[in-house]
């Protein structure tokens, strides 16, 4: 039984994907929030904006400082400091 039968939830808004990317660059954190929700979506209906936005990202311009990837694994249960330590770019800047 639902809580409020009368309630219709709104149709979910479509991704913006070139407008997210260049939040992301900008550093806007809002967009870094809707970016990481979008990557880690299970629904096949993200799966394509998520696989876009990852492109558009990898796609580094030269006056920028360059990305790195950070993959955690949560059953190691290390410490955040831990993890900084460990953290590698994935690729250098080049001379």
């Amino acid at each position: 039984m639902a809580i409020n039968p009368n309630f219709h939830a709104p149709e979910r808004q479509h991704w913006d994907v070139p407008a997210l990317a260049e939040g992301i660059r900008r550093g806007d954190r809002s967009a870094l929030a809707r970016g990481i929700t979008l990557v880690e979506s299970d629904l096949s209906a993200d799966q394509g904006p998520a696989a876009e936005l990852l492109t558009r990202l990898q796609s580094e311009p030269s006056d920028q400082t360059p990305s790195f990837r950070l993959g955690l694994d949560l059953r190691t249960k290390l410490l955040p400091s831990d993890l900084a330590s460990r953290a590698t770019p994935v690729r250098e800047k080049a001379p």
